[in-house]
C-alpha cells in the first residue's frame, strides 16, 4: 500500500503533499510517544533516588504529552498519574487520591483487554498506594 501511495505521490503534486503530511503526522506521534516513555522512565528513576521534585516534573510532562483517547495514550496517562501519586508527600494526599482514582480504572480496563502483565503490575502498585493513603477500596 505504501508503495502505491509513493507512486501516486510521484505523479501527483497533491498526492505528494498528502503523503508528506501523513509522514509528518506519523513521525510527530512517534516522537511524542518516545518523549512520554522517556519522561516516565525519568520520573521513576527520580523516585528511586527520592527526588520528588524531579519525579513530579517528569510525570507532569508525561501526563501533558499523553493527551488522547487511544488506549495506549490513556494507559501512558495512567502511568503518569500513578507516578504523580507516588511522588506526592502525604500533605498532598487529596491530589494523590484523585490521581489514583483516575488511573485505577484505566489499568483495570487494560488488564482485561491485553495479556500484558505490565498493566496488572501497575494496577497492583496503584492499589497499594491507595491503601497507604487510606483511600477507598
Amino acid at each position: 500500500m505504501q508503495q502505491g501511495l509513493l507512486e501516486s505521490a510521484q505523479r501527483d503534486p497533491a498526492a505528494a503533499a498528502t503523503f508528506q503530511a501523513a509522514n509528518a503526522l506519523a513521525g510527530a506521534a512517534a516522537q511524542r510517544g518516545l518523549f512520554v516513555q522517556g519522561q516516565l522512565a525519568a520520573g521513576f528513576a527520580a523516585l528511586e533516588r527520592a527526588d520528588r521534585a524531579s519525579a513530579l516534573g517528569a510525570f507532569t510532562q508525561a501526563l501533558a504529552a499523553s493527551a488522547g483517547q487511544a488506549w495506549w495514550q490513556r494507559t501512558s496517562a495512567a502511568v503518569a498519574r500513578l507516578g504523580l501519586a507516588s511522588s506526592r508527600p502525604f500533605a498532598q494526599r487529596d491530589q494523590a487520591l484523585a490521581e489514583l482514582t483516575a488511573a485505577i480504572p484505566v489499568f483495570e480496563e487494560a488488564s482485561r483487554i491485553t495479556e500484558d502483565s505490565e498493566h496488572r503490575l501497575y494496577l497492583a502498585r496503584a492499589r497499594a498506594r491507595l491503601a497507604e493513603l487510606g483511600g477507598p477500596r
